[in-house]
């Protein structure tokens, strides 16, 4: 696990929008999960997680909106194959832990899946870029 982070298991892996991003190589070097993006990065980077926070919502299976455009258009850009529309519903549905349990089984349909944090993960030299300073 990447930095001091601290949380349970499905607080650190688990997005805001469905994803689940346990055994992802780049959400591992995060210091920071996307729960807790704010506290490192000083705002959110993704705007699901502005949405959800917005709309007081954990999790977007939680949202009255759900499924939104905005969710599905973040599923959209990872192709055919992105599970968190689906994983987002289950998600509530089932609770967090017996979701993380099935979610952490589809590692595949994670490893492509769409998130505005991989971008800031690659960061020069292995540094987490922040968005809006000058050096990333």
């Amino acid at each position: 696990m990447g930095g001091d982070w601290r949380g349970t298991q499905v607080e650190r892996y688990a997005g805001v929008c469905g994803a689940y991003w346990e055994g992802s190589v780049w959400y591992e070097g995060l210091p920071f999960s996307c729960a807790s993006q704010e506290q490192f990065l000083g705002q959110a980077a993704c705007p699901i997680r502005l949405c959800a926070k917005r709309r007081r919502v954990e999790h977007c299976g939680l949202c009255v909106h759900y499924p939104c455009q905005l969710l599905l258009s973040f599923a959209g850009r990872g192709g055919g194959d992105d599970l968190r529309v689906f994983s987002a519903a289950r998600r509530a549905e089932y609770g967090d832990r017996p979701w993380a349990h099935w979610a952490r089984e589809q590692l595949t349909s994670w490893l492509d899946a769409y998130c505005p944090l991989r971008e800031l993960a690659a960061g020069p030299q292995g540094t987490v870029r922040r968005p809006g300073h000058p050096e990333g």
